[in-house]
């Protein structure tokens, strides 16, 4: 993955063109010059792409914004490794894949005033296709917060100190379209401000449940369901291993019980060796 990815920067930046200039006191170097350069080529290629995009907008129907999304902050489980392979063959997708070193890893989620629209840029460049997601047609939202714990030493502090980072899930189904993406709390920050702009967005129930529209698509699309399993499964294996082991020794055959009486032979031959005083 890029850990120098400026995509999101880029789109938020798209119409206010925070760039680096130069002024009176300070003129650019070598440097400075190739990231202004890049930076203006990724901004226009993101117009033409909104530009393009928007031409199967509806009458009336017009863009409140945008929420982009990496592999570095949002999840990257279809757009990095062997899935996030892509072999890129028009024009406009080479120059994407120069300007912003990435194939899969950048998406974008549109906001209109009647729809999300959801396309992976690599994707929108090689076929343009799109996902989209009328409001309407969203049952409900799952919108749920989650928080991880660690450990972080402040500075000039010894001990380190219990700190969390939250993070949340949005979730939904549209038609027999669904979206599952991880938001980190600059996302979260948008994505309230859009529900609060737009009615119809506003109008859908969000809560933390998850909402599908058939038994099959709840089980087999329940990313909350698909982490219970995964970490019940290991669960299962770890307590069948311990008991396995646990039985062994107690009746004194198999290869567990072999290799424990193996190492209270060593520690009653360690004793004989170093007497204690």
């Amino acid at each position: 993955m890029n850990s120098k990815n400026i995509f999101k920067q880029a789109v938020n930046n798209m119409y206010q063109r925070q760039t680096i200039t130069p002024n009176d006191t300070h003129e650019l170097t070598a440097e400075e010059k190739k990231q202004l350069f890049t930076q203006t080529q990724m901004y226009i290629q993101l117009e033409e792409i909104v530009d393009d995009l928007s031409k199967d907008l509806a009458r009336g129907e017009e863009i409140a914004g945008y929420i982009p999304f990496t592999n570095e902050g949002n999840s990257a489980v279809a757009t990095s490794g062997i899935m996030g392979m892509t072999y890129v063959t028009t024009a406009k997708a080479k120059k994407y894949r120069d300007n912003f070193h990435d194939l899969r890893g950048n998406r974008l989620l549109i906001f209109t005033n009647q729809r999300m629209i959801f396309t992976i840029l690599i994707e929108f460049l090689e076929e343009r296709r799109y996902y989209s997601y009328p409001y309407d047609k969203i049952q409900a939202i799952r919108f749920e917060k989650h928080a991880i714990g660690y450990f972080d030493r402040p500075k000039g502090k010894f001990l380190p100190k219990r700190q969390k980072t939250y993070w949340y899930t949005l979730d939904f189904q549209s038609q027999t379209n669904i979206f599952t993406e991880v938001l980190q709390l600059s996302e979260v920050k948008k994505f309230q401000e859009l529900v609060d702009t737009l009615p119809a967005l506003k109008a859908i129930t969000i809560d933390e449940n998850m909402h599908r529209d058939t038994p099959f698509n709840y089980l087999f699309s329940n990313t909350k369901l698909a982490i219970w399993l995964f970490n019940g499964i290991w669960i299962t294996i770890l307590i069948f291993f311990i008991l396995a082991i646990t039985i062994q020794i107690i009746r004194g055959n198999g290869p567990w019980s072999q290799w424990f009486e193996e190492i209270k032979r060593l520690n009653t031959a360690f004793l004989y060796i170093v007497p204690i005083e």
